[in-house]
Order: structure tokens, then sequence, then C-alpha cells
């Protein structure tokens, strides 16, 4: 009975550290890494998919050899403040190079889901920073659109377009500047029509009628967030969108 009773403890003892874990871990941040900078649209001359390593904190070389376009993550991190160091990429001794984007003291807070992006100013010049990810759930049928300017460019216009089914859509998001983001709810499906009418998404320079993106088309699923990055530079042909879809993020 006491060998019973000892194993019963042992085993309560166990469920509340389980639980008390997971709770702090659901305080923790989630981190996507987007590598947002072209190598042409720095230099013709260089690799365009510009590989780069990620060290953080000094110590944490999180991420080897970054190719352009890419995504990292969700990385689960504990709430506080973070530094990014991000150098060319070096095989044979990763996160050793110089650093050529430094970003310091980048917070995050208990739960936060963000992107932190390696991009391009207005000015063209190499800068990183965080953006935050609204991933809460959303209306029945509908997907969340989040774009994100981090292209050499000015303030740009974002226009959503569907011309046909009963439920068309034509969204503007005006003079989103860079270094900002913009977000709209998107319809994703008709019920009366079999298969999902899809909405076409381009980019002009603010007050523009000349695209510097686009029309492409956005394939959508309901309940999901799409988070977009607008990248490059139109200058040296380099402006495209990097698109990472969340699934599931519930219905409201």
């Amino acid at each position: 009975m006491k060998l019973f009773r000892l194993l019963f403890l042992i085993a309560l003892v166990g469920s509340v550290s389980l639980t008390a874990t997971s709770a702090a871990r659901a305080a923790d941040a989630s981190v996507y890494v987007v590598h947002g900078i072209p190598g042409h649209a720095l230099a013709p001359s260089l690799d365009p998919a510009l590989p780069v390593d990620v060290l953080v904190n000094n110590s944490v070389c999180l991420l080897k050899g970054l190719r352009f376009g890419e995504v990292a993550g969700p990385f689960t991190i504990p709430a506080g403040s973070y530094d990014f160091k991000i150098s060319f990429a070096n095989t044979l001794s990763p996160c050793s190079n110089s650093t050529v984007i430094d970003a310091s003291g980048v917070a995050f807070a208990d739960g936060e889901n963000a992107s932190v992006v390696a991009y391009l100013t207005a000015a063209a010049a190499p800068t990183a920073g965080k953006f935050d990810n609204n991933l809460s759930a959303t209306p029945d049928g509908q997907a969340r659109v989040i774009l994100h300017h981090t292209a050499a460019a000015g303030a740009v216009d974002i226009v959503l377009n569907r011309p046909f089914g009963p439920t068309p859509l034509k969204l503007k998001l005006s003079g989103v500047t860079n270094g900002d983001q913009a977000a709209a709810y998107v319809t994703t499906s008709d019920p009366w029509l079999f298969n999902q009418t899809m909405p076409s998404l381009t980019i002009y320079p603010s007050g523009s009628r000349s695209a510097v993106f686009g029309p492409e088309t956005l394939y959508l699923d309901p309940q999901s967030a799409y988070l977009l990055y607008a990248v490059g530079s139109p200058e040296t042909g380099t402006f495209t969108v990097i698109k990472k879809e969340i699934k599931s993020v519930g219905k409201q």
C-alpha cells in the first residue's frame, strides 16, 4: 500500500509539472524569419539567391545559408528582446562573416506571432525589421490577406480584384509605405459555385496605373491567413511577392 501511494504521488507531481511546462510554452512567441533581399537588387555581380547566415544574441547561429525568398520557422522563443545579426553565408564557418545587417533590441511579447524580415528600404538600403502577424480567427468563409511593403519602392496601392461570380471583389489598399503593412478579409468561395473563385493581386506605385506586380491569382482557403511580402526593386526588375500560408486559424 505504501508503494502504491508513493507511485501515485510521483505520477501526480509529474502531471502538474507537465501542465506548468505546457502553460509556459503557450506564452512563448512564434517567429518567422524571411529573406527578402535579392542579390541582383544590390549588384548585378551578386548571387540572386544571396545566401545569408543569421546569428541571434551573438551566440546562436539560428540559420545557415538562408536564400532569397525563403521563409524559415516558426521558431518558438521565450518573450524578450533579441539581437539579430545577418551576414553573407559562410559554409565552412557559419555566422562568422562580418555583419551586414544588425537588428538590435527586437522585442517579442508573450504569445506574439511575428516575422523578422531582411528587406530593402525605399532607398534600396539593406535593413531588417519585425512585423506582427495577426493570426486570429477569421469570419466564416473568409481568409485574411496581410501584405508587407518591404520592397525598394515608395508608397504603393494594393488591389485585390475578382470581377466575376456572385461575390465580386474590388478592394484597394492605398498608400502603403515601405516598412508598413496592410490587411484585408477576402471571401474565398461562393456557395453557388463548385470551384473557388479566386481574386487577383496587383501592386501599383501610389497614384499610378502602371503595375509593378501582377495581376497574379491568389489561391486562398477559408479560415487561413496569408502573409505576403513585397520585396526586391522595380528599378532592377526584381520586384516580386513572397507568400506564406498559415492554415486553420479558426472561425469567428
